[in-house]
């Protein structure tokens, strides 16, 4: 019997060091269908990514066979991690997007906070006339305005909201101020329960929960208009706050700040009359 040449066997069929070889239809058309017609566009792709969901699954180096699904009418071959190494790319460059909109943010926060303090100081030193025309601003903006405009370099369609974080600080800083009426970490929404005393025990708050329930639905320039109504009244009370997040209840839409700081004060004077009722 004449010796019959072994044929060769394929590099995809030889087992690789480390990696997992997939099955491999050695008879099979060209281009890897029944019917020897190109593949439609995109299926070797959802076949590699049904390969390597299948490998993350059961492990590289495992003995079990994967289904004949993953390669059924193509030659499969091994995958290596030069198959990974786009989803590692983009996992990487989501995360360095992700830490970069992060310190976007930061920075965001710590302008808004400079330049509130600013306004703040700048009021506190300024004259009675410059005080009152800015407590009357309108949209044609007064000297303060205009003075902290050109310092941070406000472009126009920044101005009218800065114009409204002005106005309401110095609604909210005396006539015979020197200082600026900053306090750290008293909240603009916890301000708004105890109207500026910290220690205060109220049983109803200064501003009521209807009222905040209005400011926090309403969006534009009728929020503005909420927010300065309010202003106006923890005015009355020659407050102190913390100057920032004043700043951000008229930037940020979104008033859960607000709201968070609000019903933990109103939590906190609840208790606090709770324990000494309790002890009486």
């Amino acid at each position: 019997m004449p010796n019959v040449a072994k044929p060769n066997t394929p590099a995809a069929n030889r087992r690789a060091p480390n990696l997992h070889v997939l099955p491999m239809r050695c008879f099979s058309p060209p281009f890897g269908t029944s019917s020897g017609r190109r593949p439609k566009r995109g299926v070797s792709k959802r076949r590699t990514a049904l390969s390597a969901s299948w490998q993350k699954r059961h492990g590289r180096n495992s003995s079990a066979r994967p289904p004949r699904s993953l390669a059924q009418g193509s030659c499969a071959r091994a995958l290596t991690p030069v198959d990974v190494l786009p989803s590692r790319q983009q996992s990487e460059k989501s995360s360095e997007l992700s830490a970069r909109r992060r310190k976007n943010m930061s920075e965001t926060g710590t302008i808004v906070g400079q330049r509130a303090l600013a306004i703040a100081k700048a009021l506190a030193h300024a004259s009675s006339g410059d005080k009152a025309s800015a407590r009357r601003m309108g949209p044609e903006g007064a000297p303060v305005f205009w003075r902290m405009a050109a310092r941070f370099g406000l472009s126009p369609a920044e101005e009218p909201a800065w114009r409204a974080i002005t106005k309401a600080l110095a609604l909210l800083t005396p006539a015979s101020a020197t200082e600026s009426i900053h306090q750290d970490k008293r909240w603009f929404g916890a301000v708004l329960v105890d109207g500026g005393d910290p220690h205060a025990r109220l049983e109803t708050p200064i501003f009521s929960e209807a009222r905040l329930a209005r400011l926090l639905a309403s969006r534009g320039q009728a929020r503005r208009d909420a927010l300065e109504r309010a202003v106006r009244t923890l005015a009355r009370k020659r407050v102190t706050l913390d100057v920032p997040s004043l700043a951000w209840a008229y930037l940020n839409d979104n008033g859960q700040e607000i709201a968070r700081a609000y019903y933990q004060r109103l939590d906190n004077s609840t208790r606090t009359i709770e324990k000494e009722t309790s002890h009486v």
